[in-house]
């Protein structure tokens, strides 16, 4: 079908998904720079009221007042104040109405005497809902690439997810 044989309602649909992937992105784009500038109120606050960041064998953290005790802890500013950055990759993402599955890397960098190390390799897995504030993280588990089978099944599932 050409772009002229397009319905509007066709359009508002893939144009909707192309937002909300946007949106989507930019969420998981905020999490380094929130937390590696101590912005704790900024990082909070893009997951819901009972919200779930996950880091077997680091701590689980649920509800914001959890999450707002983890982003603005003393460890968390010593890192920062070392040279720490907190990085994401872009996630692929599968949406389903107001829910939504991301599937990403992360890596966390850390200054060290000889430059700048690659402190830890994770493998992640969001889930999202669509709030009256717009999206947000309703979960986010982080699993350190180990070679394990645990972390295959989760990037795997990434690629086959439905909501």
């Amino acid at each position: 079908m050409s772009i002229k044989e397009t319905t509007n309602e066709e359009l508002d649909r893939k144009l909707r998904r192309v937002t909300d992937e946007l949106d989507l992105i930019g969420l998981v784009a905020t999490i380094g720079p929130a937390s590696d500038s101590v912005s704790t109120e900024v990082a909070v606050d893009l997951w819901t009221e009972d919200g779930i960041y996950e880091v077997p064998g680091i701590g689980c953290w649920t509800g914001r007042e959890q999450l707002r005790g983890m982003f603005g802890s003393e460890q968390l500013r010593t890192l920062s104040a070392r040279g720490a950055a907190h990085v994401l990759s872009v996630p692929r993402i599968v949406i389903t109405g107001d829910r939504a599955i991301g599937t990403c890397y992360s890596r966390l960098y850390v200054r060290s005497s000889t430059g700048v190390d690659v402190s830890r390799v994770a493998a992640n897995r969001f889930e999202f809902v669509r709030t009256n504030l717009g999206w947000r993280i309703r979960k986010r588990l982080v699993l350190a690439v180990d070679g394990s089978e645990k972390v295959r099944e989760l990037l795997a599932q990434g690629l086959t997810d439905n909501c």
